[in-house]
Order: C-alpha cells, then sequence, then structure tokens
C-alpha cells in the first residue's frame, strides 16, 4: 500500500511539473535619451529608482525637453515599470510615439501616446487575426514580424505586420514640416514658371506686332 501511495505522489509530481510555467527574465531596465534628427528636442527616460531591492516595479518617467538656448520641459509623466529603448518608435519630432508593450496577462501589443498622454491602445487580437499563430509564455506574446517593421520618419507613418501576414499602418502625428514646406516650394517654383512662360509669350507677341507695322 505504502508502495503504490509513493508511487502516486510521483505520477502527481511529474504531471504538476508539466503544467508548471516559469516567468521570463526581464534584464532591468536603464534610463536612456532620445534626440530628434535636427537637435531641438529630447526624450528622456530616467528611472526614479535603480534599487535592485525594489526590481522589477521600481517607478519610471518619460519626458521631452525642448533644447533652444535653455532647456524647458514640455510634458512629463509617470511611466510603466518594465520599459525598455527598443520598444519606443518616435515621431520625428518626439511628441508622439509608439510603445510596444511586453504583453503578459492583459495582452497589449502596442500603444500611442501623445503630449505625454495615452491616446489609443490595440490588443493582440486586434491587430492578429489567426491568434493560433501567436506563440508566448507567461509575461511575453509573438504577435509581430519584427523584421518586417518600417517607420518612415519622412511621413510619420509606422507600418507594422503581424504573425499571420496582416499589415497595419500607424499615424505618429502629422507629416514633418520639412514635407509641407517641399511642396510651398514646389507650388512656387510652377507659379514661377507659369509666370515666366506667360512673360516670355507676351514678348514674343509684342515684337510680332511690331515687326507687322513695320
Amino acid at each position: 500500500m505504502k508502495k503504490f501511495a509513493v508511487l502516486l505522489l510521483v505520477l502527481a509530481l511529474l504531471f504538476a511539473g508539466t503544467l508548471v510555467v516559469h516567468a521570463d527574465d526581464w534584464a532591468a531596465p536603464v534610463s536612456f535619451t532620445v534626440r530628434s534628427q535636427d537637435g531641438t528636442r529630447q526624450f528622456d527616460f530616467a528611472l526614479i529608482s535603480e534599487s535592485l531591492v525594489e526590481y522589477p516595479w521600481h517607478a519610471m518617467s518619460a519626458e521631452i525637453i525642448l533644447l533652444e538656448g535653455e532647456e524647458v520641459v514640455l510634458w512629463s509623466n509617470d511611466f510603466r515599470t518594465q520599459a525598455y529603448e527598443d520598444q519606443f518608435v518616435f515621431s520625428a519630432n518626439l511628441n508622439t510615439f509608439a510603445f510596444f508593450s511586453p504583453v503578459g496577462e492583459n495582452d497589449v501589443a502596442l500603444e500611442l501616446w501623445t503630449d505625454g498622454q495615452l491616446v489609443r491602445t490595440y490588443m493582440v487580437d486586434e491587430l492578429v487575426q489567426d491568434m493560433s499563430m501567436v506563440m508566448g509564455t507567461i509575461s511575453r506574446m509573438w504577435w509581430e514580424d519584427t523584421q518586417a517593421r518600417v517607420f518612415d520618419p519622412a511621413t510619420n507613418l509606422l507600418t507594422v505586420v503581424t504573425v499571420d501576414g496582416i499589415t497595419h499602418t500607424f499615424a505618429l502625428g502629422e507629416a514633418p514640416a520639412q514635407s509641407v514646406l517641399s511642396w510651398q516650394v514646389l507650388l512656387v517654383i510652377i507659379i514661377g514658371v507659369i509666370v515666366l512662360g506667360v512673360a516670355v509669350l507676351k514678348i514674343v507677341l509684342l515684337r510680332k506686332k511690331e515687326g507687322a507695322h513695320d
């Protein structure tokens, strides 16, 4: 009887072991700084506490600073604790960013932030149609083909492709000002060519008219 009880206990332990799901090991987040290409803006991600005793739940803050002679804080806001630089995609002026969340129990795929405020949250099942293709652990879900992720700073458009081949495009703010200016310059050139053409045509007609009188 004792042998049978021991055998049942061993079998129970083996079965329980197959159900254990281990959490992922996360590296401790670090502070980082990102600057816009024109050097006028800066995004600071600062750890409020770097104490390993509090890891992984130490508080963090994110802010954008305008750099024009004097530093001016445009916005500042508390941010989640588990965040890393490679999970952010910034607009050209850093004012809007997409944050690719480490998905766990909430199944958040990505968030869009503007002016320090969360404006939109996308869940994994909103972006993926065939959820059977999504692999995961207790704290991660691989829902995106990260090799296909593309951000175009000229248009502020972010393109992501899910593991089941669905393409999504997100606008990270408006197109940068230089794109608008380029169209303005092009318009001025076109108008200038038209005006020049009309002037040349008038000169030609005037000379023909003068020649006819002679």
